[in-house]
Formats: structure tokens, sequence, C-alpha cells
């Protein structure tokens, strides 16, 4: 069997909502058929899923690991079948596109929303309500815990929240 007539049966059988289905559809026809078309779905080596692997654009890590993901799932389900005796996809982490390691939060500075734990001290603080209220998040060095822990710092009311005080005009 053709690795072209598995892997489109394969995505044709599949419970999965129409969008993936659309995805998978778009991944098989652009990425993977064109190189294993006509192969032999058992003729697959680790050596010609790697030089694969390798052409694909490393600029587009994103699609080369969704690529990857559904060609090591294509060939998991063959294995399932008895067709391969196991599975040619065996590049460690191909399967996870790296992070973007410049993410920002939403909000402007520092400021992230406030936690639904630290939200009884905010409010000792001052504050009224929570849609009110900004904290500062910062890294404590010294401790041996592995992720930053949140802090509460000097809740600010936001400028457009405040409350308006109106003054009683003067003769009326």
């Amino acid at each position: 069997m053709t690795f072209t007539d598995y892997a489109t049966t394969w995505v044709a059988t599949r419970e999965i909502k129409p969008k993936t289905r659309e995805g998978y559809e778009h991944v098989l026809d652009k990425y993977l058929l064109p190189w294993f078309t006509t192969r032999p779905i058992a003729d697959i080596t680790p050596a010609e899923v790697r030089t694969w692997w390798t052409s694909m654009n490393p600029d587009t890590p994103t699609v080369r690991a969704r690529s990857y993901a559904l060609l090591k799932a294509v060939l998991n389900t063959a294995v399932a079948d008895d067709l391969i005796d196991a599975n040619p996809c065996r590049i460690r982490g191909a399967s996870n596109s790296p992070r973007a390691r410049d993410v920002r939060p939403r909000h402007h500075g520092d400021a992230r929303p406030v936690r639904p734990r630290l939200l009884a001290e905010a409010r000792t603080a001052g504050a009224k309500t929570a849609g009110c209220l900004q904290t500062r998040v910062r890294s404590h060095s010294a401790r041996t815990h592995s992720s930053p822990r949140p802090t509460l710092g000097r809740p600010r009311v936001r400028p457009d929240l405040r409350p308006r005080l109106r003054h009683p005009r003067a003769g009326t």
C-alpha cells in the first residue's frame, strides 16, 4: 500500500472536526504527499524521514512541527494496523515548535491581571473592584523556586477607571 493511499484514507476515516480535517488535508497535500507520494508505506525509512524533515524550511518551525506530527500519527496507525514493524519517525522534539522568546503581556509595562488569591490583599490596599487593579510581578531570584512568584505591588487604579469626583458648583 502506498503512503498516499494510506494517508488519505487515514484522514478520511478520523472522527475529527471539519477545520481539523481541512488542516490535515492541507498539510498532506502541500508537505507530505509531494515527498512520499508513490512510496510503499513499508519502504519509508528513518533516514528518508530525516532527509524530508531537514529539507523543509527551518524558518517555518510550526509548519515543520505540524507536518512531522501528522506523518508520525499516520505511521503510528500503520504500526497498529501491522503494515510496518516500527515507526520511522524518530526525530526527538520534531513535533514541537519552539516557543517565542519575546512574549509581552497584553497590558502595558510589566502589569499583569490580578490573580484571585491576591484579590483580598489588593482590596485591603484600597481598591474597590478587581477591574481597577494591576499588580507587578517580581522575580524572586533569591528563592529556590524555578519560576517567578507573583507578589502584590502597590495597586494602581487605571486612569480610565478612576471614579470621577464631581465638585458642587458654586451657587447651585
